[in-house]
This record gives structure tokens, sequence and C-alpha cells, in this order.
């Protein structure tokens, strides 16, 4: 709709001019007829049906007030919940800032006896003597080590069994012997030599569950070894006690996998049928 002076005035004159041409048609009143002069003379306010008065400059403010007043109530019940969760949070700041500095303070703590535990861990030259801590990546370190965590694994479950008074050696004791050994573990782990022979320490872990038929502990190592950083023949024991496990889990699919590999190996590792060792082959 075009509110332009221009045009308003054009309207006001064509409203102005069709009252008198209406009177003109019609008759001439008679003269002693009272005029009218409110109707005689055309009105210039706008129609009723355009409210766009309401929307002059002069009503602004007006306007804004009442829609204001209309959203009144939503203010105020969004100021209320403003004011209340300022209210919670003044409470349980202080708290909140407590737990977090406690937090601070003890992963700080935590990492600095971390720190200094790997610093003063026991190096390599220290447990070269110690049966308890791998000694390195050879065939032969790796049986010695295994034997230590077997007796480990032994003792712990004939005290179980004997807790037991039993001869059988059940689920419960077994997870008992399991237990001592992966404790032996862990302490190898935290030397310097556990470190640097994680591969080989981890297969002796699994050489000992395969020597007691524990396939599920087998598969649970089989992703936390590397076998590249194994020698031939620790390679070769690897894959064999995986693929009997799969073997007799019934997954052929990858059994047949491991098998094309445990041949390969073999030949590598040993001279055919004999059982020993290629010349070449590192112990």
């Amino acid at each position: 709709m075009d509110n332009s002076p221009e045009t308003k005035k054009n309207q006001a004159t064509t409203a102005s001019a069709a009252p008198a041409n209406s009177a003109t048609v019609k008759a001439t009143p008679p003269t002693s007829a009272p005029v009218n002069k409110s109707a005689a003379t055309p009105s210039t306010a706008p129609a009723k049906s355009a409210p766009a008065s309401d929307y002059k400059t002069a009503n602004i403010g007006q306007w804004k007030s009442k829609q204001e007043d209309y959203f009144a109530k939503q203010n105020q019940e969004r100021s209320e919940k403003k004011a209340k969760k300022k209210a919670t949070f003044k409470k349980i700041f202080p708290f909140a800032l407590v737990f977090g500095i406690l937090i601070v303070i003890g992963l700080g703590t935590w990492g600095v006896i971390s720190l200094v535990n790997y610093i003063n861990r026991p190096t390599i030259e220290e447990t070269a003597s110690d049966p308890s801590v791998i000694s390195g990546n050879s065939s032969e370190a790796i049986k010695n080590y295994q034997d230590y965590l077997q007796r480990i694994y032994n003792d712990a479950l004939a005290s179980a069994m004997a807790e037991e008074g039993t001869d059988i050696a059940t689920d419960e004791a077994k997870k008992k012997a399991n237990e001592a050994m992966s404790e032996a573990v862990a302490n190898t782990a935290n030397t310097e030599a556990g470190e640097k022979y994680r591969d080989a320490m981890l297969l002796s872990e699994m050489l000992v569950y395969y020597d007691t038929w524990q396939c599920d502990n087998i598969l649970h190592l089989e992703d936390q070894i590397n076998p590249s950083n194994l020698n031939l023949q620790g390679q070769y024991r690897y894959n064999l006690a995986l693929q009997n496990c799969y073997q007799v889990r019934g997954d052929t699919k990858r059994a047949d996998e491991l098998w094309k590999t445990v041949t390969e190996l073999y030949s590598q590792v040993y001279n055919g049928d004999t059982g020993t060792l290629r010349e070449g082959v590192e112990e």
C-alpha cells in the first residue's frame, strides 16, 4: 500500500469531489433547510478500514509498550529462572571448586609418583641375573622366563587346591593361579627389561597358558603381542598356539590362515621332521 504524501493528497481530493457531484445530481436542498456543514464538507480522516494510523511515528512508543506488556509474564518467569540458577550456582560453586582442586592435586600426586617410579625402575643391568625378570628376546630368555611363570602358576594352583581340599584343579583354583602369574608379569613390566622385551614377556605368559590349555587367555593375548618383535622361533610358537586354539574353537577359516603361517615358519626354523634348528637360526 502506497502511503506517500502525494498519494494521500490525491485520495483526499477525490474524496472531496465525490460528494459535490452527488449533491448536484440529486437535487438542490431548500435554502431554508439547515445545512449540515459536516456532511457538506468532505472529511479528510482516513477510512475505518485503514488502521495504519496506529503505526504512525507518534504512536510507535505506545505500540511498543503494549507488546512489552503482552510478554511481561514470560519475561518475569525467565528472570525468576535465571535468578534461581544463579542462586544454585552460588551455593554449589564452593563445593565444586574444592572438589576440582582435590582432583587436580590427586592427579598431580599420581603423576609425580608414577614419574618417580618410572625413573627409579630397575635397569636391565640390575635385573640381568634375576629369574623373575625376562632378560631378552632370545628363545633361551623366553624359555627361562616361561619356566619362572610356570613355577608361580603351579605353586598358586597347589595352594588353592589345598584350601579347597581337593586333588582336582577347579576353575576357581586355576583363576587364583592365573592371578598370581599375572601379578608376576605386572612386576616384570615395571622394569626396564620388561618394557624393552614386552612382546617376549607376554609370549612367555601365552606359552604357560598353552601348556595348561587355556585358550581364552591365549586368544586374549593375541592382539597384545607384536610378533614382528620376536625372533623366528618365537613367531612360530606364537602362531602355533593361536592356530591350535582357533582349530578347537571351530573357526576353521582363521585356523587355516594361521596353519599356512605355521608351516612357512617351521620350514625356516627347523630341519624337516628331525625338529633340529636350521643353521643360522637365532636361538
